[in-house]
């Protein structure tokens, strides 16, 4: 008796589950299909995300949602130009889809293209529903390419929309430090942070500031704080990994790329030791692990880049993706 008043509850709640799939529209179903595909990229299954955006590029083919995803597999394997082709074709498809714009913003700051990044996040920066984030965005493409005007005139319209006043105060201090004012900049920074959440953008500004102060050692720590911190993802992982090689402080770099992706033949790791070896001047390491990418990469572009310029050798991927000519047909208009 027991047992069939359980199998009862059983089939209830399964058809209970069915029929809330069945009232589902569309687009919410496309949206949670979407979901579920960045639920897997953030626990680190990237071959299950991957199927699940090429399904949803099958089965909802007018969605942009599926090829983003697939910009962000791309992004998280380490190929970071592939990805940004990618997102160049989501933008190319629908003007208005502000994640392939903050996409594109993203990685072309990753690849130090501040005047790009500043552009993606201009044109993103008209669509209500990332306005905030994008004017941001854009203030520190802007302090990154030492442009405190713009960056302050960015700043000005963030503050009359209500964005977040502990960003946009610690871009001020950035910003007082780009003009000179050094002593100003110091006081405001010491007011903001002092009574700041300590949140991954917050704790990255920060890190931020103090760099441009020439404060490394307080930078770093306040970078490697921002990845620890709950809510903080691969993007503040690899900013603070570029931080660490700026800087030489490997050590850190290394355990960033341990907690990036902890396989050893996993595209995204030897997408972080590229750098690393020859950050380090480590050629020899360096064009190992760029045979052991383009195995595994296909044809990608990326692969392509690591063929033709890292065997040269050159500096970082940084410059080798900025100054590559394997990006065919990439503009943002």
């Amino acid at each position: 008796m027991k047992y069939g008043g359980r199998m009862n509850r059983i089939a209830i709640i399964a058809l209970a589950v069915f029929l809330a799939g069945c009232t589902q529209t569309p687009q919410e179903k496309t949206q949670s299909a979407f979901n579920d595909g960045l639920r897997q990229l953030d626990k680190g299954r990237i071959a299950q995300a991957d199927s699940t955006f090429k399904r949803l590029r099958t089965e909802s083919p007018s969605s942009p949602l599926g090829l983003f995803g697939a910009g962000l597999v791309l992004e998280r394997q380490g190929q970071t130009v592939d990805a940004l082709g990618t997102y160049l074709q989501v933008n190319k498809l629908e003007r208005t889809f502000a994640p392939a714009l903050m996409g594109m913003g993203r990685v072309f700051r990753r690849m130090g293209e501040f005047d790009l990044a500043a552009a993606a996040y201009q044109d993103c920066s008209n669509l209500p529903d990332s306005m905030s984030q994008a004017i941001i965005g854009y203030a520190v493409a802007q302090c990154d390419n030492g442009w405190p005007q713009a960056a302050l005139a960015a700043i000005k319209v963030a503050d009359s929309i209500g964005a977040d006043d502990e960003l946009t105060g610690l871009l001020r201090a950035r910003i007082l430090v780009l003009q000179g004012k050094r002593d100003t900049a110091d006081l405001l920074f010491q007011k903001v942070f002092a009574s700041a959440d300590r949140t991954p953008s917050t704790l990255t500004l920060a890190a931020d500031y103090l760099e441009s102060r020439g404060l490394i050692d307080s930078a770093i720590a306040l970078s490697t704080l921002a990845t620890e911190k709950r809510g903080a993802g691969y993007d503040q992982l690899v900013e603070h990994f570029q931080r660490c090689l700026r800087h030489r402080y490997f050590w850190d770099a290394r355990r960033t790329i341990d907690r990036v992706a902890a396989d050893t033949a996993s595209l995204a790791r030897l997408g972080l030791q590229i750098p690393y070896h020859l950050a380090q001047g480590d050629n020899f390491h360096a064009n190992k692990c760029a045979d052991q990418f383009m195995r595994r990469g296909d044809n990608s572009i990326m692969s392509y880049i690591y063929e033709t310029d890292v065997r040269m050798p050159v500096g970082d991927i940084q410059t080798i993706a900025s100054n590559s000519s394997a990006i065919p047909n990439m503009a943002l208009h």
